[in-house]
């Protein structure tokens, strides 16, 4: 969900790896196509990856480098999240 007063965007990974951006399901070269537009067109500036406590780590890690990679500057990982409250 993108946040255009703090130029944030929240990302969701499921405990099956599953990425969500906007509230939809969307692969992880997808996403990085994703966040270098906002970059570009809006200026993000910070990404908030909430992901399920099952996730394998190396998919958290994905998502921080392809975040990194589309330009983002600063990346925050959510340690508590409701998965019923945002998917």
């Amino acid at each position: 969900i993108y946040d255009q007063h703090e130029n944030k965007v929240t990302v969701v990974i499921d405990k099956s790896g599953q990425a969500y951006f906007e509230g939809k399901k969307t692969d992880m070269e997808a996403l990085g196509e994703k966040l270098e537009a906002l970059v570009q067109e809006k200026e993000l500036f910070q990404v908030v990856l909430q992901a399920d406590k099952d996730t394998r780590h190396g998919v958290v890690v994905q998502a921080m480098d392809i975040a990194k990679r589309a330009g983002v500057r600063s990346i925050v990982i959510a340690a508590q999240w409701k998965s019923d409250k945002v998917l």
